[in-house]
């Protein structure tokens, strides 16, 4: 069959037994096993899964693995969605109400004699007194600060250096996945949302690509997290799932012999450039408390900037 797709559809099955349920997800292998030369030697190779066409992908969660199929196909994968706060109520800032149209009253009409309609007689006009005085409008008020976005404190000018030190960042993607990254377009979040599972559901996604080579989706990964960064505004209910997003990972990354890993250094990139709104924060704290590989790499970006700012 001609056809990229008919290579898909035509090619051999291959069974995936995924999350810890080790529910079975048949595909068919061509699609993946084109992702990187470690999957297709998982399936197509002298290993025993290819022998057997199933693999046992119990530490991946199901939701990944419908990603990874997912941008098998079409070099693209949908994001999760933020959750809805079960504390926080609705913002519905910004919503516009539908007016609601009053019906016209029908207007009479008397039958005379016979059926014929005879018109009513008109109504005398009222006489119209003089007009009142337009009333000043007041003027609009100026928008005030949100009081759930954690204040941004400048403690000296290297702290304001380090503000814009995430904006700098890029990501280089492949040529073939670049349209695909400029469709992109988060969507600035709200108060009332937790971006944790979204935060980690791109992570988790990192992680398996990065564990089979798959250089392609990382760089694509890499480039959503960042779009999505760039646009989140740091809420006091918020801070949690940053902190839990570079705890994840930095529990279920590498650290790399040459520099630091690209996902711990767009997650540590991030939270340095925040530094003026989480310095004082309980839970930033304790990602230090807790010691680790973060604390280094994230001493190396502020004495970086630091350098950078007073050279």
């Amino acid at each position: 069959m001609e056809g990229t797709f008919g290579s898909y559809i035509t090619s051999p099955l291959f069974t995936f037994q995924i999350g810890p349920e080790k529910r079975e997800f048949t595909v068919h292998s061509c699609p993946v096993s084109n992702l990187s030369s470690s999957l297709d030697s998982l399936m197509n190779g002298a290993m025993i899964e290819a022998k057997t066409r199933r693999v046992d992908w119990s530490d991946v969660d199901e939701d990944t693995f419908v990603r990874l199929c997912e941008y098998a196909y079409l070099h693209d994968y949908t994001p999760p969605s933020p959750h809805q706060m079960a504390d926080c109520p609705v913002d519905l800032e910004g919503t516009q109400r539908v007016p609601i149209k009053k019906r016209k009253k029908s207007k009479k009409v008397s039958v005379g004699f016979g059926g014929w309609p005879v018109e009513a007689e008109p109504v005398p006009e009222p006489e119209l007194g003089p007009e009142p005085e337009p009333e000043l409008e007041p003027e609009p008020e100026k928008p005030q600060a949100d009081e759930d976005e954690l204040p941004y404190k400048e403690k000296s000018i290297w702290t304001r250096h380090l503000r814009d030190s995430f904006s700098r960042l890029t990501i280089d993607v492949p040529h073939n996945d670049k349209q695909v990254k400029d469709r992109f377009s988060s969507n600035p979040n709200r108060k009332d949302q937790d971006f944790t599972p979204v935060f980690l559901g791109h992570a988790r996604l990192f992680v398996l690509a990065d564990k089979y080579g798959i250089e392609s989706l990382c760089q694509l990964v890499l480039s959503k997290v960042s779009q999505t960064l760039k646009v989140f505004t740091l809420y006091h209910q918020s801070v949690a799932g940053v902190i839990e997003f570079a705890r994840f990972v930095y529990s279920e990354t590498l650290r790399h012999a040459h520099g630091i890993g690209a996902l711990r250094n767009l997650a540590t990139s991030y939270i340095v450039s925040a530094l003026g709104q989480l310095g004082d924060n309980q839970d930033f704290e304790k990602l230090l408390e807790e010691g680790g590989d973060f604390v280094a790499d994230f001493w190396r970006a502020v004495w970086k900037a630091d350098g950078a700012c007073t050279s």
